[in-house]
């Protein structure tokens, strides 16, 4: 076994809070297992990273394809969110944490080999990072029950996606319990 990170991706307050227009139902019990799993690699001693969208202001796709994206504190990580003693955050502004140089100069200084995929939205910005992850030649698990959606059908085909040719889906529960 590889040393390995937990990757929290956009667990922010624009997902998570029930007013906001991107809420994504059932994110209750999600944040409840993405806690669990954070207490797990933290008392392991293993590097935790989040990672949250906080839009450019410059123009780009992002502000022509989206009609609503994060100000503010929706921009923040989720109020519920348990943040250990230690870890980072890094911001992106596109789908995928990867295109980031200080990011990927921080795996290697970690001599990371695994990576353990947490967080929302599964279409889009975790399978864009996981797809980033496997062309930098990391070996790719998506905690298959840590992940979600607003749209439950792209969810699925996403996690098929995935699971063809990018990444091992494993169950939260089932890692930490080693039962894998």
């Amino acid at each position: 076994m590889g040393k390995r990170l937990l990757l929290i991706i956009d667990v922010q307050n624009y997902f998570f809070e029930q007013n906001s227009n991107a809420y994504i139902k059932g994110s209750n019990l999600l944040i409840r297992k993405i806690n669990r799993t954070i207490k797990f690699f933290e008392k392991n001693n293993e590097p935790i990273i989040f990672v949250k969208f906080v839009p450019s202001k410059r123009k780009n796709n992002f502000n022509k394809w989206w009609k609503h994206l994060p100000q503010g504190k929706d921009c923040e990580l989720y109020k519920s969110l348990y943040l250990p003693k230690k870890f980072q955050i890094f911001k992106k502004d596109s789908y995928s944490i990867f295109r980031k140089r200080s990011f990927r100069k921080l795996l290697k200084t970690f001599e990371i080999e695994e990576i353990y995929f947490a967080g929302v939205m599964t279409e889009l910005c975790v399978e864009s990072n996981i797809r980033e992850s496997f062309e930098f030649g990391y070996e790719n698990y998506l905690f298959e029950d840590l992940v979600g959606s607003r749209n439950i059908k792209y969810h699925k085909y996403s996690i098929e996606i995935i699971k063809r040719g990018f990444a091992k889906i494993i169950n939260s529960k089932d890692f930490i319990y080693g039962k894998l």
